[in-house]
Parts: C-alpha cells; sequence; structure tokens
C-alpha cells in the first residue's frame, strides 16, 4: 500500500504539477522577500509580520478570483498564470532594489515602514499563484468536492514544504538574491510549457522564450538601484544576512542587512570612525589588571585589532556567528594571526554558556 501511493505522488498530473510547483514557488517568494527587503528596512517582527500578511491576502484574493473563474480552467490557463508569475519575477529582479529605495521613504509610522515595498513586488505573482489551487480542483475530475479540494491543499502544502527547506538550506546559502528570483522564473516558465506541451503554440513559445530572456538578463545586471554607500568592495549573501564592504571617502565600512556594523579609517586603522567604539575602553579607566577581553560579534574586527594594538598585555577573545564575516574581516579589514587572538566561530550565548573564562 505505502509503494501503491508513493507511485501516486510520482505520477502527478498536469494540474497536480501546477499546483506543487505553485506551492514550492510561493513558499519560495516569501523566504526570499525577507532576505530582500532586510537590507533597507532590516528582519525585525514588523518586517516579517507584513511579509507573512501580504502573502496571506493575496493569496486569499488568488483563491477567491480564481475560483470564480475556474470553469474557465486549462493546461493553457494554467500556464499563462505561470507566466505572468515569472515575467513579474523579472520585474522584481530588475527593479526590486528601486522600489525598495523609493518606499522607504514614504511618510508611514516606522513599523509599517516594508509593506508597501513588499505589497508592490510580491503581492501581484502571489496573486497570480492562488489562481492555481482553484483551477487544479476544476481540472482535477472528481465529482467530490472534499476530495478534490483536500487533494488539491496536500499537494499544495508539500510544495511549499519543499520550497521553504529548499530555499533555506540550499538556495540562500549557495545563491544571491538575484540568482534565486532567476531559478524561481525559470521554475514558472518550465512548468508552463510542461502543462502545454506537446502542443506548445507559437504564442505560448515566444512568451516563454522571451521572459527566460528577460530574467537572465535581469539577473546578470544585478538590479537597477540608487546605491549611496560608495564603491562596493565586496558583496555577498551569506547563510545569515546580506554582507557589503564598501568604501566611501577614505572609510571603508562593513554593512550586514544594510545596516553599518563596522568601519576602518583605510589612512588611519586605529582610529575610531563610530563614536560609540570609543567606550569599549572605559573598563581600562576602571582596573589596571585587565588580561582578558571578549567581544561578542566581530563585525569588521575593527576594535578587537585596537586592542590587539593599543593593550599588548591583553589577549583578545572574539566570537562570531557568521563564518563568513569572519572571512571579509580578515581579507578586507586588515586582520592578521595573533597568539593574542582567538576566533570562535558560533553563537555568542552558546560560547558564554561552554566557556569557563570570566571577563
Amino acid at each position: 500500500m505505502a509503494s501503491t501511493a508513493a507511485g501516486s505522488w510520482l505520477r502527478m498530473t498536469r494540474p497536480e504539477l501546477a499546483v506543487f510547483v505553485s506551492g514550492v514557488t510561493s513558499m519560495g517568494l516569501e523566504i526570499l522577500a525577507g532576505r530582500m527587503v532586510a537590507p533597507e528596512f532590516g528582519s525585525s517582527i514588523y518586517t516579517w509580520g507584513s511579509i507573512i500578511g501580504v502573502f496571506l491576502a493575496a493569496l486569499s484574493l488568488g483563491y477567491h478570483r480564481g475560483g470564480q473563474q475556474a470553469e474557465q480552467a486549462s493546461n493553457g490557463a494554467l500556464a499563462r498564470v505561470f507566466i505572468g508569475t515569472a515575467a513579474y519575477i523579472a520585474g522584481v529582479i530588475l527593479l526590486g532594489d528601486l522600489f525598495i529605495q523609493s518606499t522607504a521613504g514614504l511618510p508611514v509610522p516606522s513599523r509599517f515602514a516594508s509593506l508597501p515595498a513588499i505589497t508592490l513586488l510580491f503581492g501581484p505573482p502571489t496573486y497570480f499563484l492562488g489562481f492555481i489551487s482553484p483551477y487544479a480542483a476544476e481540472l482535477s475530475g472528481r465529482t467530490d468536492v472534499g476530495s478534490a479540494s483536500g487533494h488539491v491543499y496536500a499537494v499544495g502544502t508539500v510544495g511549499s514544504i519543499i520550497g521553504a527547506f529548499a530555499t533555506t538550506y540550499v538556495l540562500i546559502p549557495s545563491l544571491s538574491v538575484t540568482n534565486i528570483g532567476l531559478v524561481f522564473g525559470l521554475v514558472s516558465v518550465v512548468t508552463a510549457l510542461a502543462l502545454v506541451r506537446p502542443e506548445i503554440g507559437r504564442e505560448e513559445a515566444v512568451w516563454s522564450v522571451g521572459i527566460a530572456a528577460v530574467l537572465v538578463l535581469a539577473s546578470a545586471t544585478g538590479g537597477v538601484g540608487l546605491d549611496s554607500r560608495g564603491s562596493t568592495v565586496y558583496h555577498t549573501q551569506t547563510a545569515y544576512q546580506e554582507l557589503r564592504v564598501a568604501d566611501a571617502g577614505g572609510t571603508r565600512t562593513l554593512y550586514l542587512d544594510g545596516q553599518p556594523h563596522s568601519a576602518m579609517d583605510l589612512d588611519d586603522p586605529t582610529r575610531h570612525v563610530f563614536d560609540y567604539t570609543s567606550y569599549f575602553h572605559v573598563p581600562f579607566l576602571l582596573s589596571d589588571d585587565i588580561d582578558r577581553v571578549l567581544f561578542v560579534g566581530g563585525g569588521g574586527f575593527t576594535g578587537p585589532r585596537v586592542f590587539l594594538e593599543k593593550y599588548p598585555n591583553v589577549t583578545v577573545d572574539v566570537v562570531e556567528l557568521d563564518p563568513e564575516v569572519v572571512d571579509a574581516a580578515e581579507e578586507y579589514f586588515r586582520v592578521e594571526e595573533s597568539p593574542r587572538l582567538n576566533v570562535h566561530t558560533m553563537d555568542g550565548r552558546q560560547y558564554l554558556r561552554e566557556t569557563n573564562r570570566t571577563y
């Protein structure tokens, strides 16, 4: 019985394939939205609440409208939904940064600041994907409404589960935001073609090839935006955040999710660029026998580096969660190996629970 059930899952009908891919894509886009808006709006509970709310609202509207038009359902109609979704994803890749920066200055309360950008960028494609489930239920051929809807929900949810895990554990650690968008756009195009094969009409073929080309072009150009952070020296998406190193006016700054975390004067690396870092030295005014200090969070290692140079009898422990932040600090912020510098790549809370040292 188990093998029969597994086999039935593997032998998907075209409507079932559409539902499955829509689940993968909608959940993947939802997670991608968080990474895309974080550099401008952060990743607070308000940002994630806006993302979840917009996706649920868009899907709900899509379900409702798709249900009203379900009598028009066909494999061709499903294909057109995916083509429309892919086209919008191409626009998100190309103009997403510009939209985000343009909406960041809108006069709305700070907790709602991310809502306009999320709605504009991810509301429409998610709305399109909402049409898939009622169309698929109509095409399922099942006379029992409960059986048809239950099966559609099950297939779509399995797709969402796979989309969540694949995006989180495979795509984000491996690809940039634009390339992840490219993946979902191309998946939508390929699905559209699969839904109408072997009778692929000229119109479907032209639209599919054209949108695929736009997706690749948008991904290659990296999108259009206005970057006021200076000349980018290095940029990547780590497993935890967007990381950017930029030079401006003789200062090199490390940005994590769009926020400045460390800065170094390229001509005088020991100068405190951010005023607050001067307060790192206050404990030395209160005690003259400090021989070991701990930094929870390394950033660009500007603080630890100054301590190593200023206090020759002090050993510095640094705990940094993101290994790519450590790599960037070594490469771009002149962090050199030292017997007095110990770097621990782990969660700071875990380190404090496990260490026997006192600071």
